[in-house]
């Protein structure tokens, strides 16, 4: 089975990370399931006993993120699907409820960005069971109710006020350690 690649997007690219992604695709099959009258198609490979779900934005396919996942692997099992043209949220969880069956995977941690982020925002609230740990990126909130959304972003910004003061401090002390500064 053959990656859909859109070739525009990589128009641009340096030769080494074409050299990079061409290998990533050719060491990484894709894998495919029917689930009601969809082809799924995912990637899975890394190492270890903790899974990472990798949920794609709008592009629908996590191959674009493959100097992420290639990371991941080193030290994680990884699964990452390919979303097919589906309108509604929840034949997409079921897709991958489904192919968390085929792989024998129980509980996962969760990193999704953009739209992904939306799906795993979901998906805890759906199965929240198979969920370890969440990682939401550059994403929007689920909240339907506009005072229980208020509350939570009230308490975020209390909470980055404190969080822009901690990591400054560590990172500026990391680097002075580190002779850079």
């Amino acid at each position: 089975m053959k990656y859909e690649i859109k070739e525009h997007y990589f128009k641009n690219i340096p030769p080494i990370i074409l050299d990079q992604f061409n290998s990533f695709i050719n060491n990484h099959p894709l894998k495919s399931i029917k689930i009601n009258n969809h082809e799924w198609k995912y990637i899975i490979g890394g190492q270890g006993n903790n899974t990472i779900l990798q949920l794609p934005g709008g592009l629908r396919n996590p191959i674009y993120r493959f100097e992420f996942i290639s990371e991941l692997e080193k030290e994680f099992q990884f699964i990452a699907p390919i979303y097919p043209r589906i309108c509604e949220i929840k034949p997409l969880l079921d897709g991958v409820v489904k192919i968390f069956e085929q792989e024998h995977i129980n509980i996962v941690n969760i990193f999704g960005a953009s739209f992904g982020g939306l799906i795993a925002q979901i998906f805890v609230h759906q199965y929240p069971n198979m969920v370890k740990k969440v990682v939401i990126s550059n994403s929007g909130t689920t909240y339907k109710d506009k005072q229980e959304l208020e509350n939570v972003l009230k308490i975020s910004r209390k909470k980055l006020k404190f969080i822009k003061i901690i990591p400054k401090y560590n990172c500026n002390k990391t680097i002075k350690e580190k002779g850079v500064l």
